[in-house]
């Protein structure tokens, strides 16, 4: 396995960055000299990319902690295995985002609108010279969201499945229909998040708060909550076989 250092990624400056963004917009725009915003392997950490339309762009691999998002139209964006640690995304719009492998840790996603974001497990790969396929470690694995902030982020129908949100705060989140199997959401916030027919079999919840969440139709088959806060949860079913261990 070959591990890429940060110094193998290309550093942007903000003119740089900018100037991608233009063309990017551009092409939105359907204006002649238009091109595909490509910041793939790329250093954008502590840029500033607020507002801006980058649907469709390509982050794969990026650096971008510490960046500034905030109310960008990141639809269909690929962010697969990005470093997003302490990036700001608040109101930003990154519907069915490919976030699959990222690094949300500390990431600042308050009213973001993630509605079918894939924030499965993921791993970059590429081809040698021989034409055989290498995995490259960039913090690549499942999602992590430890202590992000995702307070009313709109997470319908996202697919989450074994990610690592650790004391992650979805406070009022809408949730219906997420997909959590195994997801670690230890000691998280999910008080008054919406849950409904959310599938949370094998998460684990140990310690965390869903006070007045909504669980209608929710599925916790073998989920964990032991010191869970379930207090005042609106479910029309007990929330099913769970398991305490581990």
């Amino acid at each position: 396995m070959t591990t890429m250092s940060r110094t193998s990624f290309a550093r942007l400056s903000q003119n740089e960055a900018s100037a991608v963004v233009a063309r990017h917009e551009m092409l939105y725009a359907r204006k002649a000299g238009g091109a595909r915003a490509v910041f793939a392997f790329s250093d954008l950490s502590g840029l500033n990319l607020s507002g801006c339309n980058l649907s469709d762009a390509d982050f794969t691999g990026a650096i971008l902690e510490e960046a500034n998002l905030s109310g960008s139209r990141l639809d269909s964006a690929s962010f697969f295995g990005a470093d997003l640690r302490r990036v700001n995304l608040t109101n930003a719009s990154l519907r069915r985002g490919d976030l699959r492998g990222a690094c949300l840790s500390g990431a600042d996603l308050t009213n973001a609108d993630l509605f079918e974001a894939d924030l499965r497990e993921g791993t970059i790969a590429e081809k040698d010279r021989y034409g055989n396929l290498r995995v490259l470690q960039h913090d690549v694995g499942p999602s992590e969201l430890p202590t992000a902030l995702l307070n009313s982020a709109n997470l319908e129908r996202a697919k989450m499945s074994g990610a690592i949100a650790v004391r992650a705060d979805f406070t009022d989140a809408v949730m219906k229909g997420c997909r959590l199997v195994r997801a670690n959401l230890c000691q998280a916030r999910l008080n008054g998040a919406n849950l409904e027919n959310a599938d949370l079999s094998g998460c684990n919840l140990t310690g965390a708060d869903l006070s007045g969440a909504i669980l209608i139709g929710a599925h916790m088959d073998f989920a964990s909550t032991k010191n869970t806060n379930l207090e005042d949860t609106l479910t029309e079913q007990s929330i099913g076989k769970a398991w305490n261990g581990m």
